[in-house]
């Protein structure tokens, strides 16, 4: 049974802090907010706040981890290393020279002369 109360007081909260948190402080403040609500606690923050359920459950994960080992050290990094997209020159190595290739015979001079801009060279 949803709390009305309760919802608009979650929301409350978490529009306050949202600002605030990186991406991992959101999941483990949801967490914290569910386990603190009690029983239907995760759908009812998930409902208010509109997270995914999954990552909540990983916010408790992470706080259960935590108090498991409170003297590990956390990393500052919020995501994993090497995600993301590539570079472009790491794709095609030969990019960069053939960019280079192509726009210098139109910066002779001064790149922001009216002539150049215009297209009248």
């Amino acid at each position: 049974m949803r709390n009305q109360a309760a919802e608009e007081q979650i929301i409350f909260k978490y529009n306050t802090l949202a600002p605030l948190m990186d991406e991992r402080m959101r999941r483990q403040w949801a967490a914290t907010e569910a386990k603190s609500y009690g029983r239907g606690g995760l759908h009812a923050v998930s409902i208010a706040i509109q997270m995914s359920p999954n990552t909540i459950r990983k916010g408790i994960q992470e706080l259960a981890q935590r108090e498991k080992n409170p003297k590990h050290v956390i990393d500052s990094r919020v995501r994993r290393s090497g995600g993301g997209r590539k570079k472009s020159v790491d794709a095609d190595p030969g990019l960069n020279q053939e960019l280079k290739r192509l726009v210098e015979p139109m910066t002779r001079g001064d790149p922001m002369s009216p002539l150049l801009c215009s297209g009248l060279v």
